[in-house]
């Protein structure tokens, strides 16, 4: 995963994209929204980690 905020406006833009193909598409978030799928993701790992197995 390859992780970059807009260059022009770094506050208005949050894109991913695949790091083993850097020219390819990119998901776009709003920042709050990414901070927010973080924040779960983060949650989700320290509490459940059934997902290991």
């Amino acid at each position: 995963m390859r992780l970059r905020r807009g260059r022009l406006q770094p506050s208005v833009i949050v894109a991913v994209r695949d790091s083993k193909d850097p020219d390819g598409p990119a998901l776009t978030f709003a920042p709050q929204a990414w901070s927010a799928f973080t924040a779960a993701a983060q949650i989700r790992s320290l509490t459940d980690q059934s997902w290991l197995s």
